[in-house]
């Protein structure tokens, strides 16, 4: 009896038998699914009513860009008060799962010159905020703000979705302050 009740109980995904660990899988499995969705949203939204349509053809070198930024140097060199660092940091963990997910949408779109359109925009906005505002945190907070449509500003899930797409240009430091290690391994067209 007490089995029949935990049948009932469960959510209807039909992996009863299978025991907890499967049903964590399972729930892991659909959070991902519907985090990919909520990226997919966001980015079309920004792709359709924020990005400049002209075309950008990617350089070698943009198109190849594999460059894992040590946070450890990058988040001190940008947030200069330790609570913000800290605050930083919780961003980052809360956020990693879906920054990965940002990562790995951006990679699969054929036309990487959206990508850079995008990355374009981002640096844009965020030199405009930067100008008005020197407290960059308050930045990270508002800069997702205006790659959102208006009814989805207040919700959690595309909230955080939108912060961790700006959050990832970070980490491969299309905006915020540059490492020393970064700004060696920077090519320019001018050169």
């Amino acid at each position: 009896m007490l089995y029949k009740n935990r049948q009932e109980i469960k959510d209807g995904n039909n992996n009863i038998q299978s025991g907890r660990d499967t049903n964590i899988y399972i729930s892991a499995d659909k959070k991902e699914e519907k985090d990919i969705g909520i990226i997919a949203d966001i980015l079309g939204f920004i792709f359709k009513n924020k990005i400049k349509a002209e075309d950008i053809e990617p350089t070698k070198d943009e198109k190849n860009k594999e460059t894992f930024v040590n946070l450890k140097e990058k988040i001190p060199l940008n947030f200069k008060d330790q609570k913000q660092q800290d605050d930083v940091n919780k961003m980052f963990i809360n956020l990693w799962s879906t920054i990965r997910l940002v990562g790995k949408y951006l990679a699969e779109i054929e036309d990487q010159g959206k990508v850079l359109r995008l990355k374009e925009q981002i640096q844009t906005e965020f030199r405009k905020l930067k100008d008005q505002n020197n407290d960059i945190l308050k930045i990270f907070d508002e800069l997702p703000l205006l790659f959102l449509q208006d009814d989805k500003k207040t919700h959690p899930d595309y909230h955080g979705g939108a912060k961790a797409v700006i959050l990832y240009f970070f980490e491969y430091c299309d905006i915020g302050s540059k490492t020393e290690k970064e700004k060696l391994n920077e090519t320019s067209l001018f050169d």
